[in-house]
């Protein structure tokens, strides 16, 4: 199976994702310095600035 993480991804919201495509989009160049969260199969990746 290949995740492609290249769609679209709802941030600064908790969504249903698996924890593979979680690491899956923490790899991608746009949110590697970004918060990422995981947990009860739910995922929030925040796309506020960080100090």
């Amino acid at each position: 199976m290949s995740l492609s993480t290249s769609s679209q991804i709802q941030t600064d919201n908790w969504v249903k994702a698996t924890w593979e495509r979680f690491a899956a989009a923490m790899n991608e160049p746009q949110y590697e310095e970004r918060r990422g969260y995981f947990g009860n199969s739910y995922m929030r990746i925040e796309m506020a600035t960080l100090a």
